[in-house]
Parts: C-alpha cells; structure tokens; sequence
C-alpha cells in the first residue's frame, strides 16, 4: 500500500506519496505556491485509487485532479 497526503488550489487537487524521499521538498514547494493541505492520508494500492477514495470521502464538488509532478520541480 501506498501513502498519499492531497493538497488542493483553487479547483486543482494534487496528491503525494508520503514515504518517498522527495515528499517533504515536494509538500514545501506546493505550500510555496499556495496548495493547502486537504483532507486525511489515503492508503490505497494505486494513486488513482487513492484519488477515487479522497474523492468518495472528502469532496463535494468536481476538482480537477493533477499529478504532483506536473507541479513540482525538484531540486
């Protein structure tokens, strides 16, 4: 099982694995840019599982969901 923690900005939702080397950089460099962190730590075997469950869990209305990476340039 992966760990994911999701941040979100304005109608974009992006998710991070937790146990990866990178997570604190890429966590700081989201705050940087104005993510807020949203909702709890999801476990699931897939991102895109991680993300159908934050969404069953936690969402109310349609958020356009992004990889990380597209995001994060680490150094």
């Amino acid at each position: 099982m992966t760990t994911f923690q999701f941040y979100k900005k304005q109608n974009a939702l992006v998710h991070i694995d937790i146990d990866t080397l990178s997570f604190h950089n890429e966590k700081l460099q989201l705050i940087a840019q104005g993510f807020e962190l949203i909702g709890d730590i999801v476990e699931a075997e897939t991102s895109y599982a991680a993300f159908n469950k934050f969404k069953a869990l936690h969402l109310q209305q349609p958020i356009q969901f992004n990889n990380s990476h597209i995001f994060v340039n680490i150094q």
